[in-house]
């Protein structure tokens, strides 16, 4: 199985609606919940400004990280996504920063 086909559950549809809903709606940033192999967290890499992906266990995320260092726009986040997610928003949409663009979950 490719990385292409391992995106979405090999749903090509999926991917077409990430990217309307990204261009419709302007957003420049995507949080992903479970990176596992991060197939999906490198179509996001090369498709968006800022990629967050969270993952909870613990060699999972020590496997893929390393990966993500080619993508600088990736921040890779051990974690619950409800322990994670809170802190996460907090960050991203500070109250100074009106104009941020909206963020696709």
């Amino acid at each position: 199985m490719s990385c292409a086909d391992a995106v979405f559950n090999g749903d090509p549809l999926v991917g077409e609606e990430v990217l309307r809903l990204r261009d419709t709606f302007g957003a420049k940033t995507v949080v992903e919940t479970g990176t596992f192999r991060g197939n999906t967290t490198r179509w996001f890499a090369k498709r968006f400004e800022k990629v967050y992906t969270i993952e909870i266990n613990e060699t999972i995320f020590a496997e893929t990280r390393a990966t993500f260092n080619a993508h600088p726009n990736v921040t890779p986040l051990l974690g619950s996504s409800p322990d994670v997610l809170p802190h996460l928003l907090e960050d991203i949409f500070k109250p100074t920063d009106k104009a941020k663009s909206p963020v696709l979950f």
